[in-house]
C-alpha cells in the first residue's frame, strides 16, 4: 500500500539524527536512495530534497524513494563550514563509516548499514560550498564494476549536465555505494553556499529525470536523456601555499595540459607557485576566495 513518511534515523552513539522521507509506490520495484546535506552549506541539494519529498507522489511511484534531507543535519542548522561539528571532520570522506569510530564515521557507517544497503540506486545532491565557483556537472565511481559503472554513467546523462566525470576516491557517499554494487551518481548544482529558486528547481528535475530512468517515477512523464561529455579522470589540486589565489580560468571553461589555471602570490604580490594542468580538459569548481591556505582545495578539471 503507498504511503509517504517521515522520520528521524538516529545515529548510534551519537545525539545525532537524520530527517528522512520515505515514499513507497503502488507497485513493487526498485529502491533510490537521495541524499544531500552531505556537506552542510550546500543548500540547492536540501532545498532540493524538500522540494521532491513533497512534491512526489506515491501513486506515481513503483518501488521506494528514500530521501535523506540533510545527512549533516546538526552541521546545517549550526551553519558549520562543511564539516560534522562533532569531530570537524569531512562527512564525504568517513564512508563506508566505522560504528566505533567518531561521529562523522559513526553517521558514515549509518548511512551505509541502514540506508545504501538497503537500495538498489543511489543519488547524492551537492552543490559548491562557502567557497567554491562550480558549472553543474556530476561524478561516478570508475573502480567500481563494469556493469555498475555503466548504469552509473547513464543515470548522470539524465540530470541536464554537459559533464560526468570519472572518479576513484572510495570514501564517499556514492562511491561507497557503487563500490557495494549500486550504481551512484553525484550530482553538483549551485555554488558558493547559496541557493536560488532556479537551481533548486533544475535539481529537482534533474532528480526526477533520473528517477523516471530508472522506471521508478511513472508520472506520465518521458525521461530525457542529455547529450553529455565524459570525462574519463577528474583532477583536484590543493593549494601548495597559503596566500591569495588568483585563477585564470572560469568554471566550463577549457585547458590544456601545461596552461597555467592560476597563481598564488603573498600579501605583497610576490609569486609563491603558478598551477599549470596536469591533463587538457574542463575546469569543473575553483576557490572562489582571494584568500587560500596551505593545501586547501584549489581548483579540479575533469580530463577530455
Amino acid at each position: 500500500m503507498e504511503s509517504k513518511k517521515r522520520s528521524w534515523l538516529a545515529v548510534p552513539g551519537t545525539d545525532c539524527a537524520i530527517p528522512l522521507t520515505v515514499i513507497d509506490g503502488a507497485a513493487d520495484g526498485k529502491t533510490v536512495f537521495i541524499s544531500a546535506g552531505v556537506h552542510s552549506r550546500e543548500c540547492v541539494g536540501i532545498e532540493a530534497a524538500r522540494r521532491l519529498a513533497q512534491r512526489l507522489d506515491a501513486k506515481n511511484i513503483r518501488g521506494r524513494v528514500i530521501i535523506a534531507h540533510s545527512c549533516n543535519y546538526e552541521g546545517f542548522v549550526s551553519h558549520s563550514d562543511d564539516m560534522v561539528p562533532g569531530d570537524g571532520k569531512n562527512l564525504n570522506k568517513c564512508f563506508p563509516g566505522d560504528i566505533n569510530g567518531s561521529v562523522s564515521e559513526r553517521i558514515a557507517a549509518c548511512i551505509t548499514e541502514k540506508l545504501i544497503k538497503e537500495c538498489d540506486f543511489a543519488v547524492d545532491l551537492h552543490s559548491g560550498g562557502g567557497h567554491e565557483f562550480l558549472v553543474p556537472h556530476a561524478y561516478f565511481q570508475c573502480m567500481a564494476a563494469p556493469e555498475v559503472v555503466e548504469k552509473s554513467i547513464a543515470m548522470a546523462a539524465h540530470a541536464n549536465m554537459k559533464y560526468a566525470v570519472g572518479a576513484d576516491r572510495a570514501n564517499g557517499l556514492y562511491s561507497s555505494a557503487s563500490l557495494l554494487g549500486k550504481p551512484a551518481v553525484l550530482v553538483e548544482r549551485g555554488q558558493c553556499g547559496l541557493w536560488t529558486e532556479e537551481e533548486s528547481e533544475q535539481a529537482v528535475t534533474d532528480a526526477k529525470n533520473i528517477l523516471r530512468f530508472l522506471d521508478v517515477l511513472r508520472d506520465g512523464v518521458a525521461a530525457v536523456r542529455y547529450p553529455q561529455e565524459v570525462a574519463k579522470a577528474g583532477y583536484y589540486e590543493t593549494s601548495p601555499a597559503a596566500g591569495c589565489w588568483y585563477p585564470v580560468k572560469k568554471p566550463g571553461e577549457c585547458i590544456t595540459a601545461g596552461e597555467c589555471v592560476g597563481t598564488i602570490r603573498d600579501v605583497y604580490g610576490e609569486l609563491l607557485a603558478e598551477i599549470r594542468a596536469k591533463a587538457s580538459g574542463v575546469v569543473l569548481f575553483e576557490t572562489s576566495s582571494l584568500a587560500i591556505g596551505l593545501d586547501e582545495p584549489m581548483i579540479a578539471y575533469g580530463e577530455l
